[in-house]
């Protein structure tokens, strides 16, 4: 028999502490933010919102190996209609390259699975790694709510 599923989903600023940088010509690039996002603490503890408008954000978060218990983690992202969403992802602490991919509303739904929001499948960090440190790049033009 397989275990059960993990039925009760973390949330970001819930569960997940997030830091987060306000990007409002959207030119800022993963190298221009990363340690500005770093010398942040992981201390927002509330669902990142936002209203209507073009400003672009950058949120920083930190998923513990423990979070994974071996097995993939699917990260759904939201609303589905957020113009663009761009993923990086590394092992905590490692200057390894970051994995990035995107999607959003604007990219016609790209996704690991085919569901409504964005989903990307997670695998267990690297052996040795605490977890993976996680960056999101989020612009759009309607209101987001992460």
């Amino acid at each position: 028999m397989a275990a059960p599923a993990l039925s009760d989903p973390l949330k970001l600023g819930h569960d997940i502490s997030f830091s987060f940088l306000t990007d409002s010509q959207g030119q800022l690039s993963l190298e221009n933010v990363t340690e500005k996002l770093r010398l942040q603490s992981l201390s927002e503890r509330s669902t990142f919102s936002r209203g209507f408008g073009r400003g672009t954000f950058w949120l920083r978060f930190e998923l513990p190996e423990d979070a994974f218990v071996g097995e993939d983690r699917w990260l759904e992202l939201g609303p589905s209609f957020i113009d663009d969403i761009r993923l990086f992802t590394r092992p905590v602490a490692s200057d390894e390259p970051w994995t990035s991919r995107r999607t959003g509303d604007l990219m016609y739904g790209q996704s690991d699975l085919d569901y409504r929001n964005p989903v990307f499948v997670l695998p267990p960090s690297p052996l040795g790694a605490s977890g993976y440190e996680v960056i999101v790049r989020v612009q759009s033009s309607s209101g987001i709510i992460l």
